[in-house]
């Protein structure tokens, strides 16, 4: 399944791409190969897509990830939570934690939301420390009704509120639920490979938790 976004994978739900490692950890492995996806039957990239869809579904509490993220031009590891990715951004996007190869000592954290006229708002905050890829690291949001507070290994790094949202906006964080998805995406907001991107990519996934 392609991943939007101007992506580039196909993801797939192949051990190769998906699997647990033998050591206690969930790997989304991005790879480069021909891979015949649904709408391009020439893909190079295959990756992974993991989500709680029709499984788990979340309204406020804390979310936390212990991840080991990727690096390297082109890649896009995320984990982040949505209401309805179909009619996205109409109940909101959180964006716990995203980042983009090529910038190994940042990691961004996200609000996405709807606008009164169908348009798209974001909050968006970037964290500067060390090379992340190098060990793992707690990625987490705080859910309340009118406020959300993000985190890393334990430390607020920024916090949005439906007071300081622009005046256009929507707030939808109050009224929908949401499920969680973790990825590894090629191209896109990560910028595209080139011939210093060594393939395969693996996210490592430690533990996922939600307390309530």
């Amino acid at each position: 399944m392609w991943g939007g976004g101007r992506e580039l994978q196909c993801y797939t739900d192949r051990p190769e791409n998906a699997a647990h490692d033998g050591r206690g950890s969930l790997v989304i492995t991005a790879r480069r190969e021909s891979y015949a996806c649904w709408d391009n039957p020439d893909n190079q990239y295959t990756s992974a897509r993991i989500r709680s869809r029709d499984k788990r579904e979340f309204r406020f509490g804390y979310i936390e990830a212990r991840i080991k993220i990727p690096s390297g031009r082109g890649v896009w590891p995320a984990f982040w939570t949505v209401g309805n990715i179909d009619a996205w951004p109409e109940e909101g996007e959180f964006g716990i934690m995203e980042a983009r190869g090529y910038q190994p000592g940042a990691v961004y954290q996200a609000v996405h939301g709807p606008t009164l006229t169908g348009g798209h708002w974001q909050q968006r905050h970037r964290t500067i420390g060390p090379v992340w890829g190098r060990r793992f690291h707690r990625y987490g949001v705080l859910w309340e009704p009118r406020k959300v507070t993000f985190y890393v290994d334990g430390r607020p790094t920024s916090a949005r509120s439906a007071s300081e949202i622009p005046a256009d906006a929507v707030w939808p964080f109050r009224s929908f639920a949401h499920y969680l998805i973790l990825n590894v995406a090629v191209g896109g907001w990560g910028g595209s490979p080139d011939r210093t991107t060594r393939f395969p990519l693996a996210m490592l996934i430690d533990y996922v938790r939600v307390y309530q």
